[in-house]
């Protein structure tokens, strides 16, 4: 077993047993909360643990274009790696193609270890330019914990599991028709 693999394995056994601890233990709103944030941050340092070394992050064409004019390979680059070629971050944007909510979904709902290493499959990002972010923003595709119109849900910053599927979902389907990225729904 190539040692990434290993890894992942370590990360699915680690979200496994805290979406297990969500679903078994009586936990406070704000234990609920913080559990649910490492989960994120597991499945956020998982996909940093892939791209660039193991897949290669997508690409939509303005953002090659963009950096082929000021001599960057996105393909080799990392969103920790990103202020050394777009100072301040205004250029280009470290999109996750399949939102990291909509993973975290399929992970806090698997029933085993090896359905969680399923989830982590569908981390894809993509680079794109903060233009095309703004418009897929526009369009109503986000999942931020707004509302597409920009107004809180009515569980303040938390959004219904339905809710955040369809924005998700929106979302893909509109970075796979603005961007022309291949796209797997979650």
């Amino acid at each position: 077993m190539a040692v990434v693999d290993q890894l992942l394995r370590l990360y699915a056994q680690s979200i496994f047993a805290k979406a297990g601890a969500l679903k078994a233990l009586k936990l406070t709103r704000n234990q609920r909360k913080r559990l649910r944030d490492t989960i994120t941050a597991d499945l956020r340092a998982c996909g940093a643990l892939l791209y660039p070394e193991v897949r290669l992050p997508e690409v939509s064409k303005e953002a090659l274009q963009e950096a082929d004019r000021i001599g960057v390979n996105l393909w080799a680059q990392t969103w920790r790696r990103q202020k050394s070629f777009d100072r301040g971050r205004k250029v280009f944007h470290w999109e996750h193609v399949n939102p990291i909510a909509c993973i975290q979904e399929l992970c806090e709902a698997a029933k085993s270890e090896e359905a969680v290493l399923d989830a982590l499959a569908r981390l894809r990002v993509a680079w794109i330019l903060k233009r095309e972010d703004k418009e897929l923003t526009r369009l109503g595709s986000g999942v931020s914990g707004r509302t597409p119109k920009g107004r809180t849900g009515t569980q303040g910053s938390f959004w219904s599991s339905a809710r955040v599927t369809t924005a998700n979902a929106n979302r893909t389907r509109q970075l796979q028709r603005t961007l022309g990225l291949d796209v797997c729904p979650c």
